[in-house]
């Protein structure tokens, strides 16, 4: 991938604490107040290696980009797939914040997980050194992915923030940076409106993805046991077989009772008998299944845990062994 343009200009850029001067012939990046670190990352050095390698942990997708191919299943099919925020209060979703890149605009039940823009995003001395050609530091393909997702990730903001409304509750819920102006953010956000898929990462070619389908598929698409954990408790892992199980056996309970009230009245349907006779034991055997499930996957559950604390339990007693002095008389 060659150079791309910067998306804005410096003009309606919103964080002016960077800035590009020429050294030598070479341009450099500097903090304006000569801290020398990324803006709102006190961590980070200025150094294009550590950036780069900074911004793949918050931007990149690897997972839901393996899933891209078959994201159908799990939402639809449409980039601006993506409610905004005054939206989502009305569906009844709490806005939760995440720093995982992998669950922006995913959600669940009542939550929906947004991560919020980093300042230094705002800068455009940031995207013209780091992002602009930043393929010849790494690999074509490496550094490709790279802006398509920062691309995908900031063009979902512009479907998330439509009205003042979302923009207000975006200030309230830290989704943007303080001391940015309603009509600076929409001048800003509006030049990633014209952002095309073909210029993004495949995951960003869907909007919102429902989490429950994804830890579903994650299995097949994966070969994880989930995508995302979502139940950190025994009984909230098992109270997910509560309703479905309960609508079945209410079912089966229902055309049980009904069977029995046809065998008493009618002694002569020898035919209805025989179904009746036969559907008593199939559901005795969908019963057995059914708990047997539930305890299998209980097993599974806890063994995998143990396995794990076990492993750990190991790796750390042998790591302790190898870093303790030998040779000591």
């Amino acid at each position: 991938m060659g150079p791309f343009e910067v998306p804005f200009t410096a003009k309606t850029q919103l964080c002016s604490d960077l800035d590009l001067q020429d050294v030598g012939g070479q341009v450099q990046i500097t903090s304006k107040p000569k801290l020398q670190y990324l803006p709102g990352q006190p961590t980070i050095s200025l150094t294009k290696p550590g950036v780069l390698g900074h911004l793949r942990q918050e931007m990149m997708t690897p997972d839901l980009n393996r899933m891209a191919p078959h994201l159908w299943l799990v939402a639809k099919p449409s980039s601006d797939h993506c409610s905004p925020l005054h939206t989502q209060i009305v569906r009844g979703r709490n806005i939760v914040i995440t720093e995982n890149p992998e669950l922006h605009l995913c959600w669940i039940d009542n939550r929906v997980f947004i991560k919020p823009i980093p300042r230094y995003l705002l800068s455009w001395a940031f995207w013209q050194h780091y992002l602009h050609d930043s393929d010849s530091n790494s690999p074509a393909e490496e550094g490709s992915s790279l802006i398509q997702a920062v691309l995908g990730y900031m063009r979902s903001y512009f479907f998330l923030v439509r009205h003042e409304s979302d923009y207000r509750m975006a200030i309230k819920e830290h989704l943007i940076p303080e001391g940015t102006k309603y009509e600076d953010f929409m001048i800003f956000i509006s030049c990633f409106g014209n952002i095309q898929d073909s210029q993004v990462s495949p995951r960003y070619h869907f909007g919102e993805l429902r989490l429950r389908r994804l830890n579903q598929w994650s299995r097949i698409l994966l070969r994880k046991p989930y995508f995302y954990k979502v139940a950190w408790q025994y009984t909230d892992y098992l109270a997910r077989y509560y309703v479905p199980y309960l609508f079945i056996f209410t079912i089966f309970s229902v055309v049980l009772n009904a069977m029995q009230v046809g065998v008493g009245a009618r002694t002569d349907w020898q035919s209805f008998h025989g179904v009746s006779a036969w559907f008593s034991v199939g559901t005795l055997l969908v019963v057995c299944v059914f708990i047997l499930w539930i305890a299998g996957d209980f097993v599974l559950l806890s063994g995998r845990e143990v396995i794990y604390a076990v492993s750990h339990e190991i790796f750390a007693r042998s790591k302790s062994s190898n870093a303790s002095p030998k040779g000591i008389v």
